[in-house]
């Protein structure tokens, strides 16, 4: 059974490429890299948030292989979780409110999942 990481995330990709990945999070090293991919679901409420990719509030819109975690540089306490590979998800209906499937709607920004087949 596959371990997922959710992120709910303001950042798009060219953001996470230049940060050197997804970050910066409050999580624990052991259960980031124990995982095998990461979720990414937009999150508009920050001002600085990406909203011209015309991905919606709450839709998941990448996957990710996880590819380990450093400690976020200036950041005390926090991670950057290292990216592998990826694969941007297409804009459909099925894609929407995401995070509130997924989750219920927790506000915490990181989620651990597991595969449910």
């Amino acid at each position: 059974m596959s371990k997922i990481i959710g992120i709910f995330t303001g950042k798009d990709l060219n953001r996470m490429k230049k940060d050197g990945g997804t970050g910066f999070w409050r999580a624990r090293a052991h259960r980031i890299q124990h995982a095998d991919y990461a979720i990414f679901v937009r999150n508009h409420r920050e001002s600085w948030a990406a909203k011209d990719d015309h991905i919606d509030h709450g839709q998941v819109f990448m996957i990710a292989k996880v590819g380990g975690c450093d400690d976020a540089p200036n950041h005390n306490g926090r991670k950057i979780i290292k990216l592998s590979d990826y694969a941007l998800l297409p804009n459909e209906a099925i894609s929407k409110k995401a995070w509130s499937k997924l989750t219920g709607g927790q506000r915490y920004p990181v989620a651990y999942l597991r595969e449910r087949l």
